[in-house]
């Protein structure tokens, strides 16, 4: 199974308590599941197993765009839907 995670945080940056569950989900399904985690800005790399974690702040646009191939290809029968971003 694969599982594509959404969060705010991951140790060992946090800004709050919100890393210390995503952490615990994580760690519960790592056994079960390929865990590809997206955050806003990744730390150093994680040691756990089939667990890829994705920070956006420092992704290229090629890199988004191998992303969404990726998600594409796994799930062929979904819908891409980009949210624009203002800075």
């Amino acid at each position: 199974m694969k599982v594509l995670m959404l969060g705010w945080e991951f140790p060992p940056l946090f800004s709050g308590g919100l890393g210390i569950a995503t952490y615990g989900i994580v760690k519960s399904l790592q056994d079960k599941a390929k865990i590809r985690l997206i955050i806003p800005s990744a730390g150093e790399a994680s040691e756990l197993d089939r667990v890829t974690i994705i920070g956006l702040k420092g992704l290229t646009s090629k890199e988004i765009d191998i992303e969404k191939l990726n998600f594409s290809l796994s799930f062929p029968h979904t819908e891409i839907v980009e949210v624009p971003i203002q800075f």
